[in-house]
C-alpha cells in the first residue's frame, strides 16, 4: 500500500567544514543539494534483478527509443519488422549486462536526488546525518503542486532487490523502482526522495514558505541558535528555530522552542 505523503518532512544536516555554508544557502538562498547516486553511502544503491517478458507491441515501443535504437542500428521513426523483433527478443538476453550498464550509466548522469525523513526525532537519524546530535534539522511542508515535490516517492524497504522490466517500464518508472527501493535495514529512516530525472546533481530552489522550522541538536555548541536566528531573519520568511533535548525518563527526543 502506498504511503500517503506526510503533512511534513525532515532534512538532518552537520555544518561542519564546507556543510555549514550549504546549510546557510539551503536556509537564506533556499538552495537545497540534489546529489548524484553514485554520492550516497549504500553500495546497494542501484542493485536490481531484470526481466524482458513483454509483448511484441512492447518490444516495438522498447526498439522506438532513441537510445535503443541507435544501439541496434535503426532510426527510432522505422520499427523494425516483426520477424526482426521476434529475433532481438531471443537473443536480448544474452546483452543484458550491456543493457544494465547502459541504463545505469544514463540515469546516473542524470538523475539528481534529494532525501527526507517522516521522523524528526530519530535518535539514529540525528547520530547518523546531524553530526551526533550537533547539527540541525530541517522541516518542510510538502505543499500541492510544489515544483520541488511533485516528484516526490516514498522509499519502499525490502530484502529483494526489485524487479525491473527493461521492456515495459519507461525510464521514469525505472528510476522510480530503483532509487526508491532500499534494503529493510533502513527502514527505521522512514525516507522520502524527490527524483530529478533530468539534469543531475546540483543546486534545486525551494519555494517560499516550504521551509517551516528548524530544529538544533540536542548537543549544539554555544553560538548555533544565534548563528541559525541571524539566517532565518535575512529570510525575512516565518521560519521558526526550535531546539531538541533528551528526554529526562526514556530514550527520547522531545522538540521545544528555542529560548
Amino acid at each position: 500500500m502506498a504511503r500517503r505523503i506526510p503533512p511534513r518532512l525532515y532534512k538532518y544536516a552537520s555544518l561542519v567544514g564546507e556543510r555549514e555554508e550549504y546549510v546557510r544557502a539551503l536556509i537564506v538562498d533556499q538552495a537545497l543539494y540534489f546529489s548524484s547516486p553514485t554520492q550516497f553511502n549504500d553500495p546497494f544503491e542501484c542493485r536490481f534483478r531484470y526481466s524482458m517478458e513483454a509483448s511484441l507491441q512492447q518490444w516495438r515501443r522498447f526498439c522506438s527509443r532513441p537510445m535503443i535504437a541507435a544501439s541496434l542500428g535503426f532510426s527510432p521513426w522505422t520499427p523494425p519488422s516483426d520477424d526482426v523483433l521476434r529475433e532481438w527478443a531471443t537473443t536480448a538476453p544474452a546483452n543484458v549486462a550491456y543493457l544494465c550498464q547502459a541504463f545505469r550509466s544514463e540515469i546516473e548522469r542524470e538523475t539528481g536526488i534529494c532525501c527526507f525523513s517522516e521522523k524528526h526525532d530519530d535518535i539514529l537519524m540525528w547520530s547518523h546525518y546531524a553530526d551526533s546530535h550537533r547539527g540541525v534539522c530541517l522541516e518542510f511542508e510538502p505543499r500541492p503542486g510544489s515544483p520541488l515535490f511533485r516528484n516526490l516517492s516514498a522509499v519502499r524497504y525490502q530484502d529483494e532487490y526489485p524487479v525491473v522490466n527493461f521492456i515495459t517500464l519507461s525510464d521514469e518508472e525505472w528510476v522510480n523502482l530503483v532509487y526508491a527501493t532500499k534494503a529493510s535495514h533502513w527502514s527505521y529512516e522512514a525516507e522520502w526522495r524527490v527524483l530529478a530525472h533530468r539534469g543531475g546533481s546540483g543546486i534545486r530552489q525551494y519555494a517560499p514558505g516550504e521551509l517551516t522550522a528548524i530544529i538544533l541538536g540536542s548537543e549544539a555548541p554555544p553560538g548555533l541558535g544565534e548563528q541559525i536566528t541571524a539566517w532565518v531573519r535575512a529570510t525575512d520568511r516565518p521560519i521558526k528555530v526550535l531546539r531538541a533535548r533528551c528526554s529526562e525518563s526514556a530514550y527520547r527526543i522531545q522538540v521545544v522552542p528555542h529560548a
